[in-house]
Formats: structure tokens, C-alpha cells, sequence
């Protein structure tokens, strides 16, 4: 069994090629396309947490076509009926889980600080289609399929990506004192004008 990880397919939604500039001439273009890539990487006995916005509506109908098991941690789109649930073996709207050996948070949207951030813990999310900057210093990655060529991610990228971050995250912490330094001056700067 392999593991992997995926979120904002947004199977079925028309509008998400024009919002995050996908590829692709049609909704059903996109569907085939991330379906295809879907299996392709995916088999019968894989596992794939979806970390949310996994389809726009006609749930059974994609969940049916998808290799896999799969765990859903629950976005902003993801009103489906029951019978679609049923689809999933667990559902979450945030789950912490030990992964391959490595404790991971796993949530929608992207977190500053999560259970462990700080302690070597891993963080992966979706909602932001790429669009919020990854640092070299937090153990933390965007799983959406829109940085991720429009396929699920295997945990060994995943691995690889985040093996050295968590190292790196406080290992300066004359960095992390600046800063607070700034934001406090900044929010001092800020009192100081309402108050006069």
C-alpha cells in the first residue's frame, strides 16, 4: 500500500479553470484529466487523504471512478450528501495523525501555527491553490493539485520536501525575536495613532 495526499480537485466546478488559470478547455477536459492522473498514480490498495474541496457536486459519480482509499478532511466545498460520505473510510474536518512515521496535521486551510509546529510537526493543506509562499523554515505544504500538476502526491515527495524544514524552524532564534520585535513596534505604532 501507498500513501498519498491530494486537495482542490473541484471535480465538476466550472469556474475553478478561470479562477487558478487551469490548463484545460472545459470543466470536463479538467475532470478527465485529473481523473486519469488520478488513477495513474493510484491503485486499488493505495490511500489518499483528500484535504478538502474535492468536487463541486455529482459526488458518488467521481468517487466511484477513483482508485483508492480515501480519508476526507473537509473544505469550504465540500456539502455532499451521506450516501456520498459513505465513499470516504474516515471523514475529519481536521485530523492529526502519525504518517510513515512522521506526526502530521492535516486541515483545509493553511495554518501559521498548528499542535506541534514548533516541535518537528508537519502540516499539510490546500484551499490556496498555490498562492500562499512556502519557507524554508516552516514544515508545512500546499497539497492542492494545482502546484502539484494536477495529480495526487505521493508521501515520499512529500518526505522529501519537508525532511530538512522542520530542522531549519528555530534553529535561528535571533530571527524569531526580531520578529516579534517588528510586530510589536508595528502594533505600538498603530495604538499610538488611535490613541493620539
Amino acid at each position: 500500500m501507498h500513501i498519498f495526499v491530494t486537495a482542490d480537485l473541484h471535480l465538476g466546478h466550472e469556474g475553478i479553470r478561470q479562477h487558478c488559470a487551469r490548463p484545460f478547455s472545459s470543466v470536463e477536459e479538467m475532470d478527465e484529466a485529473l481523473i486519469s492522473n488520478w488513477n495513474g498514480a493510484v491503485s486499488r490498495r493505495d490511500l489518499v487523504y483528500v484535504v478538502g474541496d474535492f468536487a463541486w457536486g455529482n459526488h458518488n459519480l467521481y468517487l466511484g471512478r477513483l482508485n483508492g482509499k480515501k480519508i476526507l478532511v473537509r473544505g469550504n466545498h465540500d456539502q455532499m450528501p451521506g450516501d456520498a460520505l459513505r465513499h470516504f473510510t474516515e471523514t475529519h474536518d481536521l485530523l492529526v495523525r502519525r504518517i510513515a512515521g512522521h506526526r502530521t496535521v492535516l486541515c483545509h486551510y493553511c495554518l501559521t501555527s498548528w499542535p506541534g509546529s514548533n516541535g518537528g510537526t508537519w502540516h499539510l493543506y490546500g484551499h490556496s491553490h498555490g498562492r500562499i509562499r512556502e519557507t524554508s523554515y516552516s514544515p508545512r505544504c500546499d497539497v492542492g493539485v494545482d502546484v502539484w500538476d494536477y495529480a495526487p502526491v505521493p508521501w515520499e515527495a512529500v518526505e522529501k520536501k519537508l525532511a530538512g524544514r522542520a530542522k531549519v524552524l528555530g534553529s535561528d532564534p535571533r530571527a524569531l525575536d526580531r520578529n516579534v520585535e517588528e510586530n510589536r513596534e508595528e502594533n505600538r505604532k498603530i495604538r499610538a495613532e488611535l490613541t493620539g
